[in-house]
């Protein structure tokens, strides 16, 4: 006598593409259907599409001008039964909130060559999602961004904050920031594992750069215009180099102990320079020059 039992499993999705509005009329009408990769057509959609499984949702064409509009988005993940467990998103434009709840699925998620104008909210209990990516994007608003692996952002402009939570490696590489006075341009809430922040623009927060990591490298970013600090750094070892930083209360704030300090600019600081707490840094050729108070407090 043979038995065969079969087990439970999550299963490789076959692949289900559907055009919206020719095949359904609305996404969350194919999301519910089962697709597993949605083709958008140009236009407004008047829709907060809810996605409980990995999927792909993207426009038809990859022209920007052809970006559809959605009114919000929603991603309320449970644990996945399809692999790979990827949400991705290309050149998709939602005029609202983009809103995660991760309940126990470690899954990642990808935007990409998208424009998110109600910025991103994450009121996940745990930190269960993997990686989140983004690229060649706009975000407006606050990004809320809660992962236990990767938070990057790479080639993007954004119009408001970026905020990583969780245990991620935080990297930031060839971004635009543009603020308006206030708040933190990249900031952490807590400590997290990592920070790299490399090749950034970044004008006009309070604070430009404000983060708080076990390891951080800020290398060749310009930062202007801030009314408290450009850069503020408390990790447990740092290196800050080769950045410009303009016009800003204060220039660097390095709150750590062994940190490399080397190579940065810091032009019409309206307070210090590069103030420094903790001991054993390694400061050199740093140019500090037009400062309201001191070059480097000692």
């Amino acid at each position: 006598l043979v038995i065969f039992l079969a087990f439970a499993r999550p299963h490789t999705a076959c692949t289900s593409n559907s055009v919206v509005p020719d095949q359904f009329p609305t996404i969350q009408a194919a999301i519910d259907a089962g697709a597993d990769t949605i083709l958008v057509r140009p236009g407004q959609y008047p829709e907060t599409p809810l996605a409980r499984e990995p999927l792909v949702l993207m426009a038809i064409s990859a022209d920007p001008s052809a970006q559809p509009l959605l009114a919000g988005l929603r991603l309320h993940i449970n644990r996945p039964s399809t692999f790979p467990p990827i949400y991705t998103f290309n050149n998709i434009g939602v005029s609202g909130q983009v809103l995660i709840v991760n309940d126990r699925g470690l899954v990642d998620i990808t935007f990409a060559n998208c424009s998110l104008r109600g910025g991103v909210a994450d009121s996940s209990s745990l930190v269960d999602t993997g990686n989140i990516t983004i690229s060649r994007t706009h975000l407006e608003g606050t990004a809320l961004l809660l992962a236990r692996g990767y938070v990057r952002l790479d080639s993007c402009h954004v119009s408001g904050h970026l905020v990583a939570q969780g245990e991620p490696t935080l990297v930031v590489t060839s971004c635009t920031f543009e603020g308006a006075g206030s708040g933190n341009g990249i900031s952490t809430r807590g400590r997290i594992n990592a920070a790299e922040i490399v090749g950034n623009v970044i004008r006009s927060y309070e604070v430009g750069v404000n983060v708080y990591a076990d390891g951080v490298n800020i290398a060749e970013n310009t930062v202007a215009d801030c009314v408290r600090a450009g850069i503020a750094v408390d990790a447990g070892t740092a290196i800050v180099e080769g950045n410009t930083v303009e016009r800003c209360v204060n220039g660097l704030i390095v709150g750590s102990t062994g940190c490399g300090v080397w190579g940065n600019r810091i032009v019409a600081a309206r307070d210090n320079g590069i103030e420094l707490t903790g001991e054993n840094h390694n400061v050199a050729s740093n140019v500090v020059w037009g400062c309201g108070g001191d070059g480097i407090p000692l």
